[in-house]
């Protein structure tokens, strides 16, 4: 199987410098344990007299035909493309919390496929045409901007070289 048509960018294409990646979580240092003390503490004083739907609720006014939608998990008018009469599904959760293991991550993901050792013999499987993202993909606090730096930008890199490793064979 192929996976979708990957074209590289322009060869003068920036990729960021190596410092500027972000590193892994200090997960026992100053910064992320005050901040998980602040939060835990505003939680406590506040969190209890408010409830997150009812927060929700309050500031979303949805029609009945957009909260169908919203919550409609049916495959009803979507097509997805068929193998050998099924669908491959990719599942990956917790991604990492540093540019590295994002990178591995994303580096195996957007792969065409993988081979994997069953009973002494190889097996190819083939990329999923559905990936399903659950976990963690953001640490240790998830923002617009930590998501393009922690998920994002590692996967773009990792589909970078993919495509320039395509371009070479």
């Amino acid at each position: 199987m192929s996976g979708p048509e990957r074209k590289p960018d322009s060869p003068k294409r920036r990729l960021p410098a190596l410092a500027m990646l972000p590193g892994m979580v200090v997960w026992y240092g100053v910064r992320a344990l005050t901040q998980t003390g602040v939060r835990d503490v505003f939680s406590r004083a506040v969190g209890r007299y408010t409830d997150q739907r009812i927060l929700q609720a309050a500031v979303d006014y949805p029609t009945k035909k957009e909260l169908v939608e919203r919550y409609d998990t049916t495959l009803a008018g979507r097509e997805l493309p068929v193998i050998e009469g099924g669908v491959w599904v990719d599942y990956v959760a917790d991604t990492g919390d540093g540019f590295s293991s994002t990178y591995a991550m994303a580096g195996l993901i957007s792969a065409d496929a993988v081979e994997v050792d069953v009973g002494g013999e190889t097996k190819r499987l083939p990329a999923g045409q559905l990936l399903i993202m659950g976990g963690d993909q953001a640490y240790p606090y998830a923002s617009d901007a930590e998501y393009v730096r922690r998920l994002r930008q590692p996967f773009d890199i990792a589909i970078h070289h993919a495509s320039e490793l395509d371009g070479q064979r």
